[in-house]
Parts: C-alpha cells; structure tokens; sequence
C-alpha cells in the first residue's frame, strides 16, 4: 500500500513553561525570539481538544526566522517535568538554535547566567556546538554553521 504524505512542515514547537515571564527573558531577551502573539487560552473546546478540565493557559507565540515556538503557562500550575532526564533518554530532547557567533553567544549567555554542559565544541567540519539548559532544565542547542565560501 502506498501512502501519500501527510505531514508538509513543521509548523511550531511547542513547549511548556513554569514561569513565563523568565521564559520570555530567555527566549526573547537573550536568544533574541520575537513577540508574535501573547493571549490568555480557556473553554470547553480547549477543554475537549486537550482532555483536560477547566484548561486555562498564556499562550505566547514567538518568531525566530521563519520558524515559530509556542509557549504554554498552564494556571493550575506547573506538573512534573520532563526535563529530568539526560540527553541521552529517548523522546524530545532539545531544541536548536542557529547563532552567529557561537563564542560571543557562549560568553554573552554565560554573564547572563545561563548554565552550559560545557564550553563550545569546534567541530573539524567547522561546525561549531555547545548545549545549555532554558529556565525550566529544558535542553538547547546552539549550533555555528560554517561560513560559506
């Protein structure tokens, strides 16, 4: 049997946060993410469509390029995370950054006191990588593409 695709593109990533206000921080003031929309998320449909009861949540859609991420502050409080786990634990693990500079980003972010694995690895391909950890122990990668000639 053949099967058409389905799926076109990725549309978002969503994540969800404890605190969005130090999301923000770290998602638009020191990565550099844009604002694209900020709204408060509640109903029966909402209710319905995520099988929850009494669903109420900020919603803040971010650009980065042509790629967005969807944040999500649940008002009933934060659940157990699963940011618990290692890099190497099975499921999402990390969201990617493409950076200019990844040493400028490196000592930028570091001064921010952003907590890193490790200093940035310089690659032989000339790609340059590093991870770090967002607010809520999720982890991030920031990734220096080599200069093409």
């Amino acid at each position: 049997m053949t099967y058409n695709r389905i799926a076109k593109k990725i549309y978002h990533t969503g994540i969800n946060v404890s605190d969005m206000d130090r999301a923000l921080h770290f998602y638009v003031d020191l990565l550099g993410c844009q604002i694209k929309l900020d709204i408060e998320c509640k109903g029966e449909e909402l209710d319905r469509g995520l099988n929850l009861d009494e669903c109420c949540f900020r919603l803040v859609y971010l650009q980065i390029g042509s790629d967005e991420i969807e944040l999500f502050q649940h008002r009933s409080g934060p659940k157990k995370s699963s940011a618990d786990s290692s890099t190497s634990t099975i499921g999402i693990r990390h969201l990617g950054f493409v950076v200019h500079d990844i040493d400028e980003s490196y000592r930028t972010l570091s001064q921010a006191g952003v907590h890193f694995l490790s200093e940035p690895i310089h690659n032989a391909d000339g790609v340059k990588w590093v991870y770090l950890r967002d607010p809520d122990d999720y982890y991030v990668e920031l990734v220096q593409l080599p200069k093409k000639n």
